[in-house]
């Protein structure tokens, strides 16, 4: 077991995707023609790329704005790995791939998928980074965060 996920999911993701990606641009090449499904994967890396500054930029300006307010961004800061999962997958060349980058881009669907990660707990590391547990029967009830600080008159 690797974090929850059977190893089995991870040989059967690396071996379909790879598959499904070559089967996809083998059929839109024999379509609109190799040099133009070349095409096609460059433009898309391209825009995703870009557009993937431009959401970083913004997820990081609001991480920002929380921090100056005294709150956590934990879901900002979540949106920002899922961020850069999308423009790893933009520039896997393929088809699904970039789908799925695409779709990771749109907020809406993109704070879906966070929180979904967040109620399955595959990010509850990345949500109580900094707390620890006053004894064993207030885990996972009542967690504490560990800080310090001086009054200031």
């Amino acid at each position: 077991m690797l974090n929850g996920m059977p190893v089995m999911y991870l040989f059967l993701i690396f071996l379909v995707c790879p598959l499904a990606e070559l089967f996809l641009m083998i059929r839109v090449g024999s379509v609109i023609g190799a040099g133009t499904t070349v095409m096609l994967v460059v433009l898309t890396a391209l825009v995703g790329a870009m557009l993937v500054r431009i959401q970083g930029f913004t997820t990081f300006r609001r991480a920002r704005m929380l921090l100056a307010d005294n709150q956590m961004p934990a879901l900002e800061i979540l949106e920002g790995i899922f961020i850069f999962i999308a423009g790893v997958l933009l520039l896997v060349p393929g088809f699904v791939t970039d789908a799925v980058g695409f779709l990771l881009l749109v907020p809406p669907l993109r704070r879906m998928a966070v929180l979904w990660c967040v109620d399955r707990g595959m990010a509850s590391a990345a949500l109580h980074v900094g707390t620890r547990h006053r004894n064993r029967e207030d885990a996972g009830r009542h967690p504490a965060i560990d800080a310090e600080y001086r009054d200031i008159d």
